[in-house]
């Protein structure tokens, strides 16, 4: 397990992830050796700098954007 969320992988390039709040279903690309890079330190957003920040943050909390946004505001709101 990396991050705080439990990922499945599908194949060496695709892992599922789920939400822990309202278990919505994320299927990422995120290959073997970009998860071997996190495990070894390198931060997410240098590993997967194309996926959004939504996701990666899933890939971290286990908490899917729309849950972050709900818990913590949209920084996009001011």
């Amino acid at each position: 397990m990396i991050g705080a969320s439990i990922i499945h992988r599908i194949d060496v390039n695709t892992v599922k992830v789920e939400c822990f709040f309202c278990h919505a279903q994320s299927t990422i690309p995120f290959t073997e050796k970009q998860q071997r890079d996190w495990d070894a330190g390198v931060h997410i957003q240098n590993v997967i700098p194309d996926v959004s920040e939504d996701i990666r943050e899933l890939l971290i909390s286990g908490q899917c954007g729309a849950c972050f946004d709900a818990a913590f505001g949209d920084e996009d709101d001011d």
